[in-house]
């Protein structure tokens, strides 16, 4: 299965940003996603764990991701963003944009809002 996580926003997000800034970023957020390759468990408890079915495919994830090994198996543990109200996750994937105004808003980490696990 694929896992696609989607609606991408800098992380931490800065609540001190002007109105139009705050509105262009989630204007973009649906230019920022990835997908992960052959997945085959999702587990959304406190914590959140993704399998993969084969070690390049976990291998793939974990450099693109920067997530963490989450026991021996082929499982990465996906953190959440805090303070959001749902699931969150975060990836170290470099999130940029710059506002028409031009503004220029960086990040190291993207959380993505969105998630969506399918057949390939």
């Amino acid at each position: 299965m694929k896992l696609t996580l989607h609606n991408g926003y800098p992380y931490p997000y800065d609540l001190d940003i002007s109105d139009e800034l705050s509105e262009s970023i989630s204007n973009d957020c649906c230019n920022h996603q990835i997908e992960l390759d052959g997945v085959v468990n999702l587990q959304i408890l406190p914590t959140v764990t993704v399998e993969f079915k084969d070690e390049e495919s976990y291998r793939k994830a974990k450099e693109l991701t920067g997530w963490e090994s989450w026991g021996d198996e082929l499982v990465l543990e996906a953190p959440q963003a805090e303070g959001y109200i749902g699931v969150g996750l975060v990836a170290k994937v470099p999130y940029r944009l710059e506002a028409q105004d031009g503004q220029v808003v960086e990040a190291e980490w993207t959380e993505y809002e969105g998630t969506i696990l399918k057949e390939n």
